[in-house]
């Protein structure tokens, strides 16, 4: 029955409410006057009363805008208007029956009246609450499993209680003590339960509450969970949650960083604040994915001031937005200041520093993208090596204490613009140490950052979530992951490491097989991949490798990497010119970029930069003939 007024449109509801009201308010005024007189067989003379009741509820109730109210909606305001309807209207209708000259007892007016309150809001609240179940049933919950039968796990449980769209069928644990316990009458089944429980119940998602100090556990279980077709979602910040009420909010879709993370090495304080505190910090670049984590950083650690230096004028509006108004507390004692600026610009950049008195630089500004540099030669090398040379070169004259060079794994052996583009900036750092040993210049190499602009993650998640196909260049590309937290807190111990033209390699694990993480990422998402008969959900096709691609990259180019005091950063002994040699060498490389002679760039290039192959054709379009 409820089913079919739901469906009806909205005036047929009204009309269906006004039937309602005008016939039991007929039936309140005859049940007050028997209540009153204490007999079924009422007088003819009362009933002209009893006739004129329900028109003065209906004109009443209508003035009051009762019948514009949604039922399944109502709620205490609507116990006020309900209270005032019932008195106007039991008033009209008590100065009718006086003007009128009608035959109705007083006191049964009184009970008439507390009668039609008590239809008002007992019909209205029946209403709402069989609508509500109406729309429970229609809306069956999703079933949910919970991961771990501790505190975290009895929180989220308490927290889907209250939720018309998830609930939770059963807890999982590995603890065999805990095994056919219940939960508030949730029962704990083990791990080899869950696909039978996937199957009876129609499972779905799978919460996790592991706390965070197990992350490999954590880990584990995620990857374990890969064979089954759930979305799996972790609890935020468990440790600080257990004595505090869990919201929705805090449950997190796991994400691939989840995966390829690894358990926290502790940080040397020391070396986090060598080069920040107290001094005025500068990063370049620092809207981008690296540098605006940086910025983030840098200001933990109490500089005297942070000078943000971002060519892109949306990229420093995010990062300057997002410091001054989710970091307030921080900034309280620091000054800070959104420049937007171009490095290869010499004389503002000179002005930059001279201005603020930088004693440290982060020079992560760097156009990155391989594909992207080899159709755009120029701008990438006069960006990536001019643009640092000219930074550079200024610090070392400006006696700037320190120069942190963000750098990367594909300035190692490259095949590509980018990668000796950025292998040159490394060598005009090493070079320049000798003309401006009072400047420690320190280079950094590490490989890709997960969910940086330049990752493949983000792709794969827009990819993913438009039902594929996930795209992959080759099925043997193999990639350096690390987390962009892990990978600049390692910038900054490692910059603070640095005695002079040393260069730091990033510990950076295992490498991933690019495959593999489309189809961790595929799985993560709740579905699968199609295999070779078509049978899953998301479809990975190989597109082929872009022109400088390598199917894997490096750290080392042909030394062997010093251990040092922290585990996860290694320095590396370099070859590199004096800066006699260099400089030339560098000028006459300029000359032919600004030519767009980029098939003698390349011969250039292969005679500076040790290791690099470029075998691919030029794909410029402003490649001019040697």
């Amino acid at each position: 029955m409820i089913e079919l007024v739901d469906r009806l449109s909205r005036p047929y509801k009204q009309a269906i409410s006004v039937a309602y009201d005008m016939v039991f308010a007929a039936i309140i005024a005859y049940a007050a006057i028997v209540l009153r007189l204490d007999s079924l067989t009422l007088p003819d003379e009362y009933q002209d009363a009893i006739f004129l009741f329900p028109f003065v509820v209906l004109f009443t109730f209508h003035l009051a805008g009762l019948y514009q109210v949604i039922a399944r909606y109502v709620g205490a305001r609507f116990l006020i208007q309900a209270i005032k309807a019932t008195l106007t209207a039991t008033l009209i209708w008590l100065a009718l029956i006086w003007f009128l000259d009608l035959s109705y007892p007083r006191s049964s007016v009184v009970i008439a009246c507390v009668f039609l309150l008590g239809y008002l809001t007992l019909s209205r609240a029946t209403i709402r609450v069989l609508f509500k179940r109406n729309a429970a049933l229609k809306l069956k919950p999703d079933s949910v499993l919970i991961f771990g039968a501790g505190e975290p796990g009895r929180q989220i449980l308490r927290l889907l209680e209250n939720s018309h769209t998830r609930k939770a069928v059963a807890f999982i644990d590995d603890k065999r003590k805990l095994i056919n316990a219940k939960v508030d009458d949730v029962k704990v089944y083990g791990r080899k339960d869950i696909p039978d429980l996937i199957e009876s119940f129609n499972v779905k998602e799978i919460f996790l509450s592991i706390p965070p100090a197990n992350e490999a556990r954590k880990r584990e279980i995620i990857q374990w969970l890969y064979q089954f077709p759930v979305k799996v979602y972790k609890l935020e910040n468990v440790d600080n949650l257990i004595a505090e009420e869990i919201k929705l909010k805090d449950l997190q879709e796991i994400r691939i960083e989840d995966i390829l993370g690894r358990d926290p090495v502790k940080p040397h304080p020391e070396l986090l604040t060598s080069c920040i505190q107290n001094k005025v910090v500068m990063v370049t670049g620092a809207g981008g994915s690296i540098g605006s984590q940086l910025c983030r950083e840098v200001i933990k650690h109490k500089p005297q001031k942070l000078i943000l230096v971002e060519i892109s004028e949306f990229n420093l509006y995010q990062i300057e937005h997002e410091l001054t108004h989710e970091l307030t507390h921080e900034l309280e004692s620091i000054e800070m200041h959104a420049l937007l600026g171009d490095v290869k610009n010499e004389c503002q950049m000179h002005d930059i520093m001279t201005r603020f008195g930088v004693h440290t630089i982060y020079h992560a500004a760097a156009y990155k993208h391989v594909p992207i540099v080899e159709h755009n030669i120029e701008s990438g090398i006069q960006n990536n090596t001019f643009g640092t040379l000219t930074l550079a070169s200024l610090a070392g004259k400006l006696k700037i204490e320190h120069f942190i060079l963000v750098s990367t794994d594909k300035a190692v052996r490259p095949t590509n613009f980018m990668g000796a583009s950025k292998r040159l900036a490394e060598m005009c750092l090493q070079a320049l140490q000798d003309e401006h040993p009072q400047t420690c210049y320190v280079t950094v190499r590490f490989g890709n950052v997960l969910g940086s602009s330049g990752s493949v993650v983000p792709l794969f998640r827009k990819q993913i979530a438009q039902n594929g196909p996930v795209t992959i260049t080759h099925p043997e590309i193999t990639r350096y992951f690390m987390t962009i937290p892990e990978a600049v807190s390692l910038v900054i111990q490692a910059g603070s490491m640095g005695k002079g033209r040393d260069v730091f390699l990033l510990d950076m694990g295992e490498p991933v097989k690019i495959i593999d993480l489309a189809k961790n990422m595929i799985m993560l998402s709740g579905r699968t991949p199609k295999d070779e008969f078509g049978h899953g959900d998301i479809e990975i096709q190989y597109t082929g490798l872009r022109p400088g691609e390598k199917l894997y990259e490096e750290l080392l180019i042909d030394a062997d990497a010093e251990l040092t005091d922290h585990p996860r950063i290694k320095r590396a002994t370099e070859n590199y010119l004096p800066w006699s040699v260099l400089s030339s060498r560098l000028e006459e490389l300029r000359m032919h970029v600004h030519q767009k002679s980029y098939c003698t760039v390349m011969q250039k290039l292969a005679e500076l930069v040790p290791g690099f192959t470029h075998h691919d054709p030029i794909v410029d379009p402003f490649n001019q003939p040697s």
